[in-house]
């Protein structure tokens, strides 16, 4: 008991702020005493296991003092599923509280061929959530969203990031119109489950970007697939009115492998165009995307600070081919304005039994870090996503990073899964 009293006053002297203040002893019916600790040490602990769902019920009907702390982990992230909507209805309006826990919100639709019956009972649990950051909406059908213009009234305002997640978009659908009518929208995710058949002319058709944004864009996540090459209408239609966009972070997720990369001259106009004021460029591909066939250079993000790169290691590749084609991270160091460059976290994720091609992909990045003009880089993170590498590839890996860090300062970590992008359509690529 001596050890945990003298544990829990040297907390108290490193904490930044007070602890609030519990006796180390209280004295039961009994007359025995039994220790109690300050409920900030306890908040730490379910901190601790944020993630963890299980404890975190426990957690709830064990103390009254605990209900909140755990709560907020709790329903932080919460999947709001169309069939449980008359059942949260009134959880809601005996609990209200629970709403205030509630930041990154997902409504799924269900694939239902209509929404005009569910508009009212789901307007009466948004208005209830006030402290909505994000907004994902995902399994509307191509029926349901020619009916897009009743959510526009119904959803929760406050949101900053909208999320598209699976969505079919009839070309009569107001999809502009929706995403248009959040005051607050700061960042936009399209992953590559929103087929849209809205062409180019439907979104210039809608009117300037200027006038549909309230504020400029921040933050725009995209996710691009090779048979879904419909995003980039709507990209092309944001880029036409820079006014509309200040964007600070830019991640792109692409599903292509080799060469097969739809539209390059329009991707690279994108890039190119969406990339000036960018501070952070987040990018997901496979080892074996073919990046140089993308005409672009990003030598005009002269504020950009920060790389997060993630590499699946699958597909088919070409031992024989120049390190440029089978390693985009070289070309990328080559068309960015490298001396900005403050951090880079590169992920690899499933490496696989062919170890031999992965230490050769190692060292076609180290010399093209060799290479690079990289003096403003303060850190460079290299993380090994998935399965844990055999002994000897890691001592490999190693020694291959060493050379590297002759340089630079070099990080070698691993993970199960990484937790360092923005976006979830970038960890679930």
């Amino acid at each position: 008991m001596a050890l945990a009293s003298t544990l829990i006053v040297a907390l108290q002297r490193t904490l930044s702020s007070p602890l609030h203040w519990f006796p180390f002893r209280q004295e039961t019916r009994t007359g025995h005493t039994q220790p109690k600790l300050p409920l900030e040490l306890c908040e730490l602990v379910i901190d601790d296991c944020h993630d963890d769902l299980r404890t975190l019920r426990a957690c709830c009907v064990t103390c009254h003092a605990w209900v909140g702390r755990s709560r907020k982990h709790l329903f932080r992230r919460t999947r709001l599923p169309i069939a449980k909507l008359l059942s949260t209805a009134p959880l809601l309006a005996a609990t209200p509280a629970i709403a205030s826990y509630i930041l990154h919100l997902t409504i799924d639709f269900g694939g239902a061929d209509t929404l005009a019956d569910i508009c009212a009972t789901l307007k009466d649990v948004c208005q209830q959530m006030r402290s909505i950051r994000t907004l994902r909406l995902t399994g509307i059908s191509l029926y349901a969203s020619l009916e897009l213009f009743l959510l526009r009234s119904v959803l929760p305002k406050c949101a900053t990031h909208l999320e598209l997640g699976k969505i079919a978009v009839a070309p009569q659908s107001p999809l502009p119109e929706l995403i248009s009518s959040f005051p607050a929208l700061q960042g936009l995710s399209l992953g590559d489950g929103l087929v849209s058949m809205h062409g180019a002319a439907t979104w210039e058709a809608s009117g300037p970007v200027s006038v549909r944004f309230r504020a400029p864009l921040k933050m725009l996540h995209l996710s691009l697939a090779f048979s879904n090459p419909s995003v980039l209408n709507y990209v092309r239609w944001l880029v036409s009115e820079p006014s509309a966009l200040d964007l600070r972070t830019l991640c792109v997720s692409f599903d292509y492998s080799g060469s097969r990369i739809n539209a390059p001259a329009l991707l690279g106009m994108l890039l190119e165009n969406l990339c000036p004021p960018l501070e952070t460029l987040e990018l997901a591909m496979t080892r074996d995307t073919d990046l140089s066939m993308i005409p672009f250079t990003l030598e005009r993000a002269t504020r950009l600070a920060h790389l997060r790169l993630l590499v699946r290691f699958s597909g088919s590749w070409i031992q024989d081919s120049a390190s440029y084609v089978r390693n985009w991270i070289v070309t990328l160091l080559a068309r960015v304005h490298l001396p900005g460059i403050r951090t880079i976290y590169l992920a690899v994720e499933d490496v696989g039994e062919e170890s031999y091609l992965f230490l050769d992909w190692v060292d076609d990045l180290v010399q093209a870090l060799l290479r690079s003009d990289l003096s403003g880089l303060e850190r460079f993170t290299f993380e090994c996503l998935g399965s844990s590498l055999a002994v000897r590839d890691e001592r490999s890996l190693k020694r291959r990073l060493d050379i590297a860090r002759q340089k630079y300062t070099v990080e070698l970590t691993s993970a199960k899964v990484s937790t360092t992008f923005g976006s979830d359509l970038m960890r679930t690529f």
